[in-house]
């Protein structure tokens, strides 16, 4: 099932797994992410976790990383389950 998380109105089905590959900029994700994630019951895939880099060019520090890692603090009942820093990166969140 495929849909764009970032339309009006939208919600996402419930389901297990939710996997996002949006435009890799911080509001996006950390507004998918708190739309969602009720309707989600066990992980949530957060790609491109490396981008975009910051102003030294580290990778991982804005964007979709911080909105992982800022929904992690809002959301206890969900815990950071994986990380892979290679590539464009990935995080897996559990649901408690």
């Amino acid at each position: 099932y495929q849909q764009d998380v970032t339309q009006p109105g939208f919600l996402v089905p419930q389901c297990d797994l939710l996997y996002t590959d949006l435009w890799p900029e911080y509001p996006l994700y950390y507004s998918a992410l708190n739309n969602h994630y009720s309707r989600v019951s066990k992980y949530i895939i957060i790609h491109g976790i490396n981008n975009p880099r910051d102003e030294d060019g580290n990778p991982g520090t804005t964007g979709p990383y911080l909105a992982s890692e800022e929904f992690l603090i809002d959301h206890p009942e969900w815990t950071k389950h994986q990380e892979f820093r290679n590539v464009h990166g990935l995080v897996i969140l559990k649901r408690n």
